[in-house]
C-alpha cells in the first residue's frame, strides 16, 4: 500500500501541482458552501452537519459537550466501486 501525494499525482498525470491544488481548493470551497461536487465515475463530495455530542469523561465523571459542526462527506460512484473491486 502506497500513499500518493499531490506531487505524485502531478508526475503521474502530467498536470502541475498548482492545478491539482486549485482543483482541491475549489472542491473545498464548494462543499463549505453546502454545494455538492459530482465527478463522473468517481463520486460525490458534499458536506453534512454532525450533531454535537455530550458525555462523561471516564474516571473523573466530568460532563462535556461539543457543538454541531459541518464535516466533509464522500460517496463513491458505481464506476469507482467497480474499478476497485476488480
Amino acid at each position: 500500500m502506497k500513499n500518493i501525494n499531490k506531487k505524485d499525482l502531478s508526475a503521474l498525470s502530467g498536470v502541475s501541482v498548482e492545478n491539482i491544488e486549485a482543483i482541491f481548493t475549489h472542491i473545498a470551497l464548494a462543499i463549505s458552501k453546502k454545494d455538492n461536487v459530482f465527478v463522473s465515475s468517481f463520486g460525490t463530495f458534499s458536506s453534512v452537519i454532525q450533531k454535537g455530542r455530550s458525555g462523561t469523561i471516564p474516571g473523573t465523571d466530568k460532563k462535556y459537550s461539543t457543538n454541531d459542526k459541518m464535516v466533509p462527506k464522500f460517496k463513491a460512484a458505481k464506476g469507482l466501486k467497480d474499478f476497485i473491486s476488480k
